[in-house]
């Protein structure tokens, strides 16, 4: 995860045609490496050239990775050549990068058909690719399929700034292009189904005991992970990820050496959402918001704090300007069935928002600071041993930073996520100036296995996982108005009680065959609420201005997070229905 610092198209098919840029001589090189798809356009009145199909053989909805396909391009007009070009489908096109970006596909050009046609060996890694055509005209012009082009106002360059406006546009195409190892036989394989090791539903939560020793000393911290009701932002379902602590030294933005880890953040995320422009099959964040840590409370760990909109991590992920994702989610964290070891590895982009503007919505982000970033992660089955939980986990390993690498942040972070639970423990470290890419290097940096001693480890001391109600119980059951009670509350897991922590929600009545009333969230009566702490917490009655004395019938579940008032641009979607736990009695007495 960042630190401080369109419809899905049928694959196999042609993308729509749309209206594509020529460009001159003098226009900017995208590409030296070989024949560049822009640079060596000459300057020309009229274009006369066009691609009439792109269709690639077998037709398939993904491919494995190394597998060979067949190419064929068909021309119209005046066509004197042709070149076929594929890239990545995530980087965007509208601005120059290194020569290898755009690599070349093998083929042959006939130019009685105008037909091109190559044999080509697809990508070994898994991603979306776009393969584009060059086409040829006699006078030097040339007519390209590069989708960098191909948005509103790029037609003519203008909304590109390294390119000349005025230039004329033509009839190009391209073709998208899946690579994936988890599909055989055109559908997904079965395997290990990752959203029974995530468990994003709202109202799970889970709570953490870490170490920091990023600075000079150790520190130990809680931190807390709550899944909100879902939202739309901007057209899109989301579920909110919430993460509090109870110091800087905690997870999210943990203290160190450069950072005072005085934030807190909530992660967008699509969770395996369908009628998406991705693929129902996949997760991952759209949108990240950060909120300033509540430095001067006495609990910190209950509050997400006042969201702060000048914070450089509040980011949109969801697109790369102008070419969008097809099958795997932004910011991708999760395919729904994987193999063991999977593995994607990409470089896609983030986007910072406007000051003043709604931080989320398109168009408000900022595209002047928006920048490359590198994302690189795995599925790794291993074993962990916590307060909570002890057992085989499958261990994320994410690896992360600014693109190009040692360019700026660069971090690790590995995820251990346990079958029906969520993650259990997390490790984090800084990789900067541990990488170089010449020279010795950090183990960490290329290694499959666990980080030995990472400076920032927590690991799981309870969780709440919504598909039952939670036991509780009351002491003492006979309390005075003026008086305190304990309420215990647990989730009991294959005979284990765990301790809840955060707030209740509670219903209630007075009288032996009483009905409850709606349901409220648990507190002193002050505008004050009482917050469990693994599992205990304590109501003081005398708070109460006005309380009737008699046999009061409760019960009690985790109440949920929405979203916060201070934060613009979201719509709460969904209202949960945890079950209740059991009924507990408590007679007030005068």
């Amino acid at each position: 995860m960042a630190r401080s610092k369109s419809r899905q198209f049928g694959l196999g098919k042609l993308v729509s045609v749309l209206a594509l840029v020529v460009l001159t001589a003098g226009s900017v090189i995208m590409i030296d490496k070989k024949v560049a798809l822009f640079s060596r356009a000459a300057t020309t009145a009229t274009i006369n050239v066009s691609c009439a199909s792109i269709t690639i053989s077998p037709a398939k909805k993904a491919y494995l990775p190394g597998e060979q396909v067949t190419l064929t391009v068909q021309g119209a007009g005046l066509v004197t050549g042709m070149e076929v070009y594929f890239a990545p489908a995530v980087m965007d096109m509208t601005k120059p990068y290194p020569a290898d970006y755009w690599d070349p596909i093998p083929g042959s050009y006939s130019l009685a058909s105008k037909k091109w046609t190559g044999t080509w060996t697809v990508p070994n890694k898994n991603g979306e690719y776009v393969i584009v055509p060059n086409l040829k005209q006699g006078d030097g012009g040339f007519c390209s399929g590069n989708p960098g082009y191909a948005c509103a106002n790029c037609n003519k360059g203008t909304a590109a700034g390294t390119i000349n406006p005025g230039i004329q546009s033509c009839l190009g195409c391209q073709l998208k292009l899946l690579v994936n190892s988890n599909y055989s036989n055109q559908e997904l394989r079965s395997g290990i189904d990752l959203k029974s090791y995530w468990n994003l539903n709202p109202g799970n939560s889970w709570t953490y005991i870490g170490y920091n020793t990023f600075t000079s000393t150790t520190a130990n911290f809680n931190s807390r992970l709550s899944i909100e009701e879902k939202v739309n932002a901007c057209g899109y379902t989301l579920t909110p990820l919430r993460f509090t602590k109870d110091s800087v030294y905690g997870y999210w933005n943990n203290k160190n050496t450069t950072d005072p880890g005085t934030a807190n953040l909530r992660f967008l995320v699509s969770y395996f959402e369908p009628n998406t422009a991705w693929s129902e099959n996949t997760f991952g964040a759209l949108y990240s918001k950060v909120y300033s840590f509540p430095a001067n409370s006495t609990l910190p760990i209950s509050e997400l704090g006042p969201i702060n909109p000048t914070h450089n991590v509040n980011n949109r992920m969801y697109d790369t300007f102008p070419f969008s994702y097809f099958y795997y989610a932004p910011y991708l964290y999760a395919e729904r069935y994987i193999q063991p070891n999977w593995n994607l590895e990409r470089v896609d982009r983030l986007y910072s928002t406007k000051t003043g503007a709604d931080p989320i919505c398109p168009g408000n982000y900022n595209q002047a600071t928006d920048y490359p970033r590198y994302w690189n992660i795995r599925y790794i089955e291993d074993n962990v041993d916590t307060p909570a939980y002890s057992g085989p986990v499958l261990r994320l390993r994410q690896i992360e930073g600014k693109y190009p690498l040692n360019t700026g942040w660069y971090i690790r972070e590995d995820w251990y996520l346990a079958p029906n639970i969520g993650i259990v423990q997390m490790d984090i470290k800084n990789l900067v100036s541990l990488c170089p890419n010449t020279g010795v290097r950090d183990p960490d940096c290329d290694g499959l296995g666990p980080m030995a001693n990472p400076p920032a480890k927590m690991k799981l001391t309870g969780y709440y996982r919504g598909d039952k109600g939670l036991s509780v119980s009351v002491t003492p059951e006979t309390v005075s108005k003026t008086g305190k009670y304990y309420l215990r509350a647990y989730y009991v897991e294959n005979g284990k009680n765990i301790g809840y922590t955060g707030y209740l929600q509670a219903k209630s009545c007075i009288g032996s065959s009483c009905t409850p009333g709606t349901p409220f969230k648990w507190g002193n009566g002050d505008g004050t609420y009482i917050w469990m702490n693994n599992g205990v917490g304590v109501a003081d009655l005398s708070k109460i201005r006005t309380l009737l004395t008699g046999e009061y019938h409760s019960y009690f579940r985790p109440f949920i997070d929405v979203t916060p008032a201070d934060t613009t641009g979201e719509t709460t979607l969904t209202s949960t229905n945890l079950p209740w736990s059991n009924q507990v009695v408590i007679n007030v007495t005068p």
